[in-house]
């Protein structure tokens, strides 16, 4: 991609949103008092007003104000703690996230209603078949009694994985062990906050959908792999499907993210463009931004709904954040600001919760879309090399990221993608075939079997590349610093390549 010297100017947001990422990390090390934090923000917009005039001085104090602001802001994050009962208790509670089912337990988000404030606990309970029967879905109530171990008792830590640091993230106030003392009843759920039940009510609808791939005929490896792409589901993958998928390079494919959003988006997006180019040419183009502005409103509503759907990760918020800002500067025939847009989807996700910038999924997320943007080549390539670039591109920017959490580099996963993106494509297009297919019997048949052997295809592609000699290289040990390093690397020879072949 070719780089302007102006590129800092036209992407003002970019900038803003790297040194508010810097201050977060600063304010997670430093730990200042909130008086230090509001009066280096009051100053730094004090000399910034003061000396408008002086753009270098201006945009400097603007820089640190973002870097002081992140700082603040993740140290409110880290010190808020709910009140949490001490001592062992009966509490009203009920399921809000599909149970992971193993021999002896299950293991499940609850939201206790009981107290003065709602609180969301990570609990695992004890499961006796006999007593409790194979099932717990969500929206079940329970009264359990547990002693609550509050998130900042919480000290469990393996290599860079901060379970405390997780729980945070994820909006846990405290984690539970349930023993036997535990019942199904029926719980009102009034007291629990609006997007809590909204999202309940979309894991609810995720298992209605998930039974109805069954009574289709999915099963097993199939039905999980389905389940994965298309509802965001991924509690009936195992542990050695998700190790096939990591060895292969292809563990992205098993997380909705903006490919599964995007195909969504231009099957919608096609259909609405033909009705907005009826009722333009029906009204004599009166009306024309009002039509865009309806269409527009409704392409809001099907992709968040379906962001909501789909359980709100940070790969799918992102990609839904940047869809919806296309959709807006299309009303006003703009040109498009990839890094701005990327840069302000950040910012929105992080101002709401900053401790999301230690989530894997949205470090891994957001760098594979800045590779793509990053690494976009100058002229345009055909399908199959457009699909190679995107691949390495995504690959590299996130390699470092996958060093360092996972300790793994996946040796095929060029080879990989070239078979599970076009197989993605299929599944996740057929699949919103079958739904909207209910109706006519016949034609839903065909379609799920063309659903079945595009996952069949991908999933036998993908254990059969992990099984070649040499798929991954294990138990590397990367620490921040290197990291780091190994960033400015891929960008320096990137950049010596870039000029390498503009001199020749």
């Amino acid at each position: 991609m070719r780089y302007s010297v102006d590129f800092y100017r036209n992407n003002p947001l970019f900038v803003i949103a790297v040194m508010f990422i810097l201050g977060i990390a600063l304010g997670d090390i430093l730990m200042l008092p909130f008086a230090v934090y509001a009066v280096l923000l009051i100053s730094a917009i004090a000399i910034g007003s003061w000396f408008m005039r002086f753009p270098i001085v201006s945009s400097l104090s603007v820089h640190v104000g973002a870097i002081i602001a992140g700082a603040w802001l993740v140290t409110i994050a880290k010190e808020y703690n709910k009140a949490i009962p001490v001592g062992r208790h009966y509490y009203e509670a009920v399921v809000v996230s599909q149970p992971v089912i193993t021999d002896k337990s299950f293991k499940c988000d609850l939201w206790i209603v009981n107290t003065p404030e709602p609180i969301k606990v990570k609990a695992t309970l004890l499961r006796d078949a006999q007593l409790y029967g194979d099932t717990l879905r969500p929206g079940d109530g329970l009264v359990v009694s547990t002693a609550l171990k509050a998130v900042a008792d919480v000290d469990y830590s393996d290599g860079h994985f901060d379970y405390q640091r997780w729980l945070r993230v994820n909006h846990y106030d405290a984690t539970a062990y349930v023993w036997q003392d535990w019942q199904r009843e029926q719980i009102k759920i009034s007291n629990l906050p609006t997007m809590e039940k909204i999202r309940m009510r979309a894991t609810m609808w995720r298992g209605n959908l998930q039974e109805n791939y069954r009574r289709l005929g999915l099963e097993d490896r199939t039905l999980a792999l389905i389940s994965a792409m298309t509802i965001g589901d991924k509690s009936l993958l195992d542990d050695q499907m998700r190790d096939e998928y990591s060895i292969s390079g292809a563990s992205h494919i098993l997380a909705l993210s903006g490919l599964h959003l995007m195909v969504l988006f231009v099957i919608v997006n096609y259909i609405m463009n033909g009705i907005a180019k009826f009722l333009i040419g029906y009204t004599g183009g009166k009306g024309r931004l009002t039509i865009k502005f309806i269409k527009a409103l409704l392409l809001f509503g099907l992709i968040w709904g379906f962001t909501i759907l789909v359980g709100l990760s940070p790969s799918i918020t992102r990609a839904a954040t940047m869809i919806s800002l296309y959709a807006v500067v299309d009303l006003d025939n703009r040109p498009h600001q990839p890094f701005n847009t990327l840069a302000f989807t950040a910012l929105v996700i992080l101002l709401f919760n900053p401790l999301s910038l230690w989530d894997v999924g949205f470090q891994l997320s957001f760098m594979a879309v800045l590779g793509i943007f990053f690494f976009q080549p100058k002229r345009r390539l055909n399908w199959f090399l457009s699909l190679l670039w995107l691949s390495l591109s995504a690959q590299l920017a996130v390699a470092p990221l996958l060093l360092y959490h996972f300790g793994r580099l996946s040796c095929y996963f060029l080879l990989a993608n070239i078979v599970v993106v076009p197989c993605a494509y299929i599944i996740v297009y057929s699949a919103f075939a079958v739904l909207l297919l209910t109706p006519v019997a016949i034609i839903q048949r065909w379609m799920v079997a063309i659903l079945t052997s595009a996952a069949h295809t991908m999933d036998s592609s993908v254990r059969g590349i992990a099984m070649l000699p040499g798929a991954s290289i294990e138990n590397i040990h990367f620490d921040g610093v290197q990291v780091v390093a190994l960033y400015v690397l891929i960008i320096c020879v990137y950049r010596i390549f870039c000029l390498t072949l503009h001199s020749k």
